[in-house]
């Protein structure tokens, strides 16, 4: 309990060889955490698509920097700068996937996709699954045998599709655009409702300045018509797993947030607002455009009826 892993260890099994973090302290504070110095000139990213395993994005900035996704850094890993191969490389204690940029306006794209080892396999292993299908085919009495082979061959070749891409779901953030003093700035958001669970759930896409001694903490609200908080969720950004003082300057960071609604709330369209806030003393971080309660607008949610 101590080491905060109870009854199993399986949140830090399996980790690449290049982070450097003991695995019980992976979603705890940074220890020795200091205030770093923000990116300057601040570099501009706007999200043009996100998948569950990538991103494209259009980026400028004035001088060379280094973007970096919430994820370990693995051999698939894949980047292109308007659309030339660019290298990857795993950076700090959590061994981050990282791919320098040059000045200017660019077009970035990072993807996890096979090694030559995996689609060696997946060559081989078709081609053996290919041959059994023609044994069973050519030399099966039995109707049913057939009939499964034709399943196997069909699942087979969906699979295969699927792994190239096919069937699989991207969208694009709405823009927001908004700087978290010198600490991040609130690059998109998204939300949707799941009608059948009750729940609103909103993505923040942070893109982080700088390092920091502080945890700031992530806030949701959703507004009633009158401008009052009638649901939110705040909290460690990421379900409490990435705390601020984990983040690396030009890191992206998907921060879901689940805001369960009254079981009587009404249908109609609520507004969002968005931030972050420190707790010693609480105040929230103020934002750039300024707002009087320093919150950012992100919108509106439809709440659908008969949940």
């Amino acid at each position: 309990a101590a080491a905060g892993q109870v009854g199993a260890t399986w949140t830090g099994e399996f980790l690449p060889l290049t982070v450097g973090e003991q695995r019980w302290a992976l979603g705890r504070p940074r220890e020795g955490a200091i205030d770093g110095q923000p990116l300057q000139p601040t570099p501009q990213v706007a999200l043009d698509q996100v998948t569950y395993d990538g991103l494209t994005a259009a980026v400028s900035s004035e001088a060379p920097w280094s973007l970096r996704l919430h994820q370990f850094h693995l051999p698939g890993w894949n980047a292109t700068v308007d659309g030339a191969a660019a290298p990857t490389y795993p950076t700090g204690e959590l061994g981050l996937v990282t791919v320098d940029l040059p000045a200017g306006e660019h077009s970035v794209r990072l993807a996890f996709g096979d090694t030559a080892a995996q689609q060696a396999g997946a060559v081989i292993s078709l081609a053996g699954l290919a041959a059994w299908l023609a044994l069973v085919w050519l030399r099966g009495r039995q109707r049913s045998l057939r009939a499964t082979s034709v399943v196997v061959g069909v699942l087979a070749l969906l699979l295969a599709a699927n792994s190239l891409g096919a069937g699989q779901t991207s969208w694009t953030p709405q823009p927001a655009n908004a700087a978290i003093e010198d600490v991040a700035i609130l690059v998109a958001t998204d939300a949707r409702t799941l009608s059948d669970l009750n729940v609103a759930e909103v993505t923040l896409y942070w893109q982080a300045l700088r390092e920091t001694s502080q945890d700031y903490k992530a806030f949701v609200h959703l507004l009633g018509a009158d401008g009052s908080v009638i649901a939110q969720q705040d909290g460690d950004p990421v379900g409490g797993f990435t705390p601020t003082t984990r983040w690396r300057p030009g890191e992206i960071i998907a921060d879901r947030h689940v805001i369960s609604l009254p079981p009587d709330l009404p249908p109609g369209e609520y507004s969002l607002r968005a931030g972050m806030y420190q707790t010693d003393p609480p105040r929230n971080l103020t934002i750039d455009p300024a707002t009087p309660d320093d919150r950012v607008d992100i919108g509106t949610l439809e709440i659908a009826g008969q949940r």
